[in-house]
Parts: C-alpha cells; structure tokens; sequence
C-alpha cells in the first residue's frame, strides 16, 4: 500500500487522542506542587495506583522518581489504555490505513483551505517527508504525522514513553497485564470524526507544531513536578472550542473505566494503571470523579 511506510510512526500515538491539543499556550504556571503525577488509592487491603503517562519522552527523563517506581514494585498488575503490541499487528496496521486514508479518490488538497494546504505542504517539507506520499491521507493523519515529526525532531521518542517504558518492565517482571480498550476501539474514535472537526484538527495542530519547541519542555516540567492546576489549564484550554470532542475522547472513556477501576479498588489486588495524564486531571478527570465518589485518592 502506498505510504505505508508512514504508519509505523504515528500507531503508537493513537491512544494519545488529539496529541497536538496539548501544547497550548500555559500562561501563568504557578508554583510547582513537587509531586508527580502518581495517584493513590486506599481501600482496604487493596491498593490502586493511578499514573498519568507522557507518551513520548527522552532517554535522560529515566529514572522516575521513587514513589512511581515504588508503586510499580508493589503492583501485581499492570492496566494500560491499550495493548501496545498489539498496534503492530499487520491487521491493525491495514485497518489503520483504510481508516486513514481517502478510498474514494479525494486527495487532501480537495478537503482543505487553500492557505492551509500549502502550510501543511511546507511543513512536511522541513521535516523531509514526502508530501506526495499523504496526498490521498485525511487531515486527521497528517495531523498526527506532523506532531510526531516534530516531536522526534526534538529528540523525543516513543519508546521512552512512560507507557512504553512499564509495559516492556511489566512483561519482563511477568505481572499480570491488563487493557481498557482495543486498537480498534481507540482507531474508531478518529473515524468517527467529522470532515470539518478534521480540518479545525490540523490547522489547530498547525498552530501548536508552532510553539511546540517551547512549550513541551513547559509541559513536561508541570507532569514531573505534578502540577495539576496547570496541566488541567493546558487541556481545558486546549479543548475549549471542541467540547464535543472533549466529551468523545476524554469522558465518555473515563465514564467507560471508573467501573473496572472501583472494582479493582474494592478488591484485594495491587494495580497499577497507566493512562494519559489527561483523563486524570480537571475537574471530569477520574481523581476528582473517584474522590467525589467518597474515595481516599491521594497524589504521591
């Protein structure tokens, strides 16, 4: 399949869900809360530990600090968003490209603003990649493509994600795995996307891919120290024009997951779970839901 060699890049980033909407501008940070971004849960001989993830990193982020690490070691299982392997299957890598690209002889020039075309033309063009070869993709994908791109350009990768980085420790150490959601569940999620949400997605990623230099380090200071008062300003800043999609990739999947993670909360078993750090935060994040619902969930 033409192009194909383009997808490997970008599967690993499906679970991020709208990964260019977390670079918005922060504007007045505040104080650090020198913490992380781990969470505890305490009920009765159980304990549930809630990690938010950064799906990209660089070696040198390594190690974390104790209290994760620590959480890992006291934790029998181990609950991702998804099966990350399972993205690499050759089934999962054609559907993503069916999803991905236009089957009924549209081309992206067909679908976007002039003026935007040609960013995303230039754009593709600094980072060496081929714009021939996403003619026939969706805005959504090249989207995508372009925020990898430039993230890698800054010498962040996948496989020190934080996701990445448990899942192969977890299946080294053989703790019991555990997954909230399929490839093919995650991939519909951006099938489902509508022409001109697709548009606003990519001219919004534009925007970001701008800043992205300046602002990732910001980000990545905010999750280390878990500063969430301004990761949450991040998200509901960044989500602000698109409820909708808020309520599609955010909620609705935290609705879908607070009734497995009270059942693990409520049993005897030690679970670590590993999400992207925004379902954690604000104010529809699964803290605040699990607290509200009577739960000692403390940040470590």
């Amino acid at each position: 399949m033409r192009s194909a060699h383009i997808l490997k890049p970008v599967y690993c980033f499906l679970a991020v869900c709208f990964f260019g909407y977390f670079f918005a501008p922060l504007a007045n940070a505040g104080p650090a809360a020198d913490k992380s971004c781990l969470w505890e849960i305490k009920a009765g001989p159980g304990r549930v530990y809630l990690l938010g993830s950064v799906h990209l990193l660089k070696e040198k982020t390594y190690p974390l600090k104790n209290s994760i690490e620590k959480a890992y070691r006291d934790s029998n299982t181990v609950v991702f968003e998804t099966d990350l392997d399972k993205l690499n299957d050759p089934a999962f890598q054609l559907s993503l490209a069916a999803s991905a690209m236009y089957l009924d002889g549209s081309r992206l020039k067909d679908k976007l603003p002039e003026k935007s075309y040609l960013r995303v033309k230039k754009r593709m063009a600094a980072y060496g990649l081929p714009f021939e070869n996403f003619e026939l993709y969706k805005p959504w994908f090249c989207a995508m493509a372009m925020s990898v791109a430039e993230l890698r350009r800054q010498g962040l990768d996948p496989a020190f994600g934080v996701d990445r980085y448990f899942f192969e420790r977890a299946r080294q150490d053989r703790k019991k795995l555990d997954f909230f959601e399929t490839g093919a569940f995650q991939l519909d999620l951006f099938r489902a996307m509508g022409a001109l949400n697709q548009v606003r997605f990519l001219e919004q990623t534009l925007e970001d891919i701008a800043v992205m230099e300046k602002m990732f380090p910001e980000l990545l200071k905010a999750w280390k120290s878990g500063n969430t008062e301004t990761l949450d300003r991040i998200i509901n800043k960044s989500f602000k024009d698109f409820p909708k999609i808020y309520e599609r990739f955010i909620t609705q999947r935290n609705n879908n997951w607070l009734p497995r993670i009270e059942k693990w909360i409520n049993s005897s078993q030690r679970v670590m779970i590993i999400v992207g750090t925004g379902h954690l935060v604000g104010a529809k994040g699964l803290v605040s839901r699990l607290t509200q619902k009577g739960y000692d969930v403390r940040q470590q």
